[in-house]
């Protein structure tokens, strides 16, 4: 389902973007963080979906086209 005409759907996204980087949101929220997540993702072929749900932490889950995508932002992602 998709909450706005022409978004694509949770389940699209999962299934297109195959590799996928789990970040899970902070008590606070990401803040700046959120926005500098984006920015180092410019170039990259990715989508985001939410990961949370009844029984589930809150998350954000990053989608990627590519293997190598994914892999280098989990590095940058590690402190």
């Amino acid at each position: 389902m998709s909450y706005h005409k022409g978004d694509l759907s949770k389940r699209r996204k999962l299934l297109e973007w195959p590799y996928h980087v789990l970040v899970p949101t902070p008590e606070l929220g990401h803040g700046q963080r959120l926005n500098d997540m984006h920015d180092f993702c410019r170039s990259m072929d990715y989508q985001t979906a939410s990961a949370s749900g009844p029984g589930k932490p809150d998350a954000v889950r990053w989608c990627f086209k590519s293997e190598a995508d994914a892999d280098a932002f989990k590095a940058w992602l590690q402190p």
